[in-house]
């Protein structure tokens, strides 16, 4: 029963992809990640699909060549989730996820504020930021005492910006309230 229904969310996705192959994989890794155990990697789910003694570079190609985008995932889920709601406005919460990372030559991981660290002592982490955007579903107002449900409808890194260091020029400066300024405006819309 949860299978069909999450097959039936994600069926959106013939859109988004060129071949039913392509979909076909792409459903056969979300399918995958989702159920494996430990960290969520690509060799793992490869694995956990059975295909871990057969060629990989099918798998790879998904994600580095493909010209599909992350929100091109969720805008069925978006649809779906837009036509329950039968109100004026709709309440979106936001969270702001950090992901950590090993690697010091990864482009967008910085070091950052540990959102479990005690506010006495703040720790630090290498990692990368995400904006999670949820839907909250009303399901109290179909008449049973269910909290509202949070439905995922964006997922987005949003990387810090580097700040110029000391011997850093006034046009350094300037190019970085630039660019602060820009990645506000976008994140508005």
């Amino acid at each position: 029963m949860l299978l069909q229904i999450y097959l039936e969310i994600i069926s959106g996705w013939t859109e988004t992809f060129a071949q039913e192959r392509t979909y076909k994989r792409a459903v056969r890794h979300a399918l995958s990640s989702l159920c494996s155990m430990g960290r969520r990697t690509l060799s793992r789910s490869i694995a956990f699909s059975g295909r871990d003694q057969q060629d990989w570079s099918a798998d790879y190609r998904l994600h580095s060549r493909c010209g599909w985008t992350l929100s091109s995932l969720f805008r069925p889920i978006l649809k779906k989730t837009c036509k329950l709601i039968d109100e004026t406005y709709i309440a979106v919460a936001f969270d702001d996820t950090k992901l950590h990372k090993t690697g010091k030559h990864i482009k967008s991981a910085s070091w950052q504020r540990d959102p479990m660290s005690p506010p006495f002592n703040v720790n630090l982490i290498w990692g990368i930021r995400f904006l999670q955007a949820t839907i909250l579903l009303p399901l109290y107002r179909h008449g049973n005492d269910a909290p509202p449900r949070s439905i995922p409808v964006q997922f987005t890194e949003v990387p810090c910006i580097k700040k110029p260091g000391k011997k850093a020029t006034e046009e350094d400066w300037e190019i970085y309230k630039r660019a602060k300024k820009k990645k506000i405006s976008r994140l508005r819309l």
